[in-house]
């Protein structure tokens, strides 16, 4: 039977709703007596490139109704005032301490162990990761990394894990010998899609929806998703060019299930040879008109960005740290 992934809808009156009902679904056989380590992703200040603030309200408040003790852990970019370590401090989550006595974890099938910090050792964990893919490059041509691949190898890299063409299948099995149960929650507000080539304002797509689903542990059993098929998946939702179809896919549930996804734009589906070109041009900053009008950047699309607009109005005045490159 395939495993399963929950998709619910974001309403922009009560956006926490959805990441709380998804966080509460795949939190829900977590033990309780094991404290969680909840594990945010953030690739950069831009909309769509890291958790959003109703996210991260809706999976603590699933943690505190299902009375999980709970610390964080922080990957990818950092501003000089980073506002996601800020707004979980404020609901008393603090960062849990990697830089104390560490332990030897041997994967299997691998002759070359990870330095986990003893600290995460046993615990139950909830990755939190915006949709993003990464384009990674090959003598095959362009190729992606997924949210939630993206997601493993940023957490498990700084312990050790090497970054080889097996990354994500290696990163995966390392969270599945670390801890007890693990989770992911996605927000899908945004799409975005990151290339190390370029560092403008990424396209954005909008499936405003949050996912959730659980990967290998000692504890899930039937229900864990494969990773590597998880992101395929949702790349073919969103029309992104693969070279194969995802061998398994997992059974959807939840409000929004059989809701249509945006696919991107034409230019970049004309074949995986062209897909860097019709990325590029997408992300191309607008050229100047004749008349010397100033291009402003993008709007943030969709029904959420009011949303946006509000939150960044509310933080201070910062200079953000530079986007972090894919893991």
């Amino acid at each position: 039977m395939p495993a399963r992934l929950r998709a619910h809808p974001i309403a922009a009156a009560d956006p926490t709703r959805a990441a709380q009902q998804v966080a509460s679904a795949v939190l829900a056989d977590a033990p309780r007596g094991r404290p969680l380590v909840l594990a945010v992703v953030r690739w950069g200040a831009h909309p769509g490139l890291h958790p959003s603030p109703w996210c991260l309200d809706g999976v603590v408040h699933a943690i505190e109704e299902a009375g999980l003790q709970a610390g964080a852990v922080q990957r990818g970019d950092r501003g000089a005032t980073d506002p996601l370590a800020v707004q979980l401090a404020t609901r008393r989550i603090s960062p849990l301490d990697e830089d104390g006595p560490s332990v030897t974890v041997c994967l299997p099938g691998s002759r070359h162990g990870v330095r986990v910090p003893r600290a995460l050792v046993g615990h139950s964990l909830c990755l939190v990761v915006p949709c993003v893919h990464h384009q990674r490059t090959s003598e095959r041509g362009p190729s992606w990394r997924g949210p939630i691949g993206a997601g493993l190898v940023s957490l498990t890299s700084s312990w050790g894990a090497s970054p080889t063409r097996s990354a994500v299948e290696r990163a995966a099995r390392c969270a599945s010998e670390v801890f007890a149960h693990v989770s992911v929650v996605i927000d899908a507000g945004w799409w975005a899609f990151l290339s190390s080539r370029e560092e403008a304002s990424p396209l954005l797509l909008t499936p405003e929806r949050m996912l959730g689903l659980r990967l290998a542990s000692p504890i899930t059993g039937s229900n864990a998703i494969d990773p590597r098929h998880a992101d395929a998946w949702l790349g073919l939702q969103l029309g992104l060019p693969m070279r194969r179809r995802p061998a398994e896919s997992p059974t959807v549930l939840g409000p929004a299930a059989h809701t249509p996804w945006p696919k991107l734009p034409r230019p970049a589906l004309r074949g995986p040879n062209r897909a860097r070109e019709g990325f590029a041009a997408l992300w191309r900053p607008t050229e100047p008109s004749r008349s010397r009008r100033v291009a402003l950047p993008p709007a943030v699309p969709g029904s959420l960005a009011h949303l946006w607009d509000e939150y960044r109005a509310s933080q201070p005045a910062t200079t953000e740290g530079r986007r972090g490159r894919p893991g």
